[in-house]
């Protein structure tokens, strides 16, 4: 059967959205796409034409995004196709039209001169499609005894959360395209990144009240998954900081681009 792949618009946002969280709650895994991906989901012409459906009886029946990330690492760029909201409606598993928007995802890619894509799912699932377990991800264990022997210099750091429309969120997007390896995020996307899953944006700042670093922390506070500060002793100052306000005896420090 011929099946009619459509490029979605901002008029289809409440749909898509309403049809992941369907899709998405009967496998267990967290599904309300707008609050905990509002990076990637919002209702505009840009957004929503990343994400591509099918649709029976006019409704939409599958889905898959396919969205633009760039990869800056020392002085090069690298594109790469990001692949996400792979969903099919329960009433329409095993039909494969998960395979019909895969196809057409990776003949995108191929034809737009993507170099790389990534995805996280099953693998045994993505085999079919070329995708394969690759690369690295840095995760530290920083615990009370650590900083006690070792971090136990903290003078003068304090942390204030980040809220949107805060004249720091500019700050910010400074420092994160300042390191060595990391993804652009278009400023108008800079906060919408910062709290994606949940998380929460802290500001660091010193005895002066000036911003020296920011931290972004996810599962209620005892995991880190981006720290960031002006040098090596300002980022052990905020490790140390941290590590001491929380209730966990261990921190975990889960570092990705």
């Amino acid at each position: 059967m011929n099946q009619k792949i459509e490029q979605l618009t901002a008029a289809d946002f409440e749909e898509a959205i309403n049809f992941m969280n369907l899709s998405f709650g009967t496998t267990g895994i967290p599904h309300d796409f707008a609050r905990y991906l509002p990076a990637l989901y919002q209702p505009t012409d840009r957004d929503m034409g990343y994400q591509f459906a099918l649709r029976r009886d006019g409704r939409i029946c599958a889905m898959a995004g396919l969205f633009p990330i760039v990869l800056c690492i020392a002085d090069r760029e690298i594109r790469i196709a990001g692949i996400g909201g792979v969903s099919t409606h329960p009433e329409f598993r095993g039909e494969g039209l998960m395979t019909v928007l895969m196809r057409h995802c990776v003949a995108l890619m191929r034809q737009q001169g993507y170099p790389m894509s990534y995805l996280g799912g099953q693998r045994q699932r993505y085999l079919y499609f070329g995708f394969e377990r690759c690369g690295r991800e840095l995760s530290f264990t920083v615990s009370k005894a650590n900083v006690r022997h070792h971090f136990n210099n903290s003078s003068g750091i304090s942390f204030e959360p980040i809220e949107a429309g805060d004249e720091r969120i500019a700050t910010i997007s400074l420092m994160h395209a300042k390191q060595l390896v990391h993804c652009e995020r278009a400023p108008d996307k800079e906060y919408h990144a910062l709290i994606g899953w949940k998380r929460r944006p802290y500001a660091a700042t010193d005895e002066d009240g000036r911003m020296v670093g920011y931290l972004v922390a996810a599962n209620e506070s005892n995991q880190v998954v981006e720290l960031v500060a002006i040098d090596d002793e300002t980022a052990e100052k905020m490790i140390s900081v941290w590590n001491k306000r929380q209730k966990s005896d261990e921190i975990v420090f889960n570092f990705q681009p």
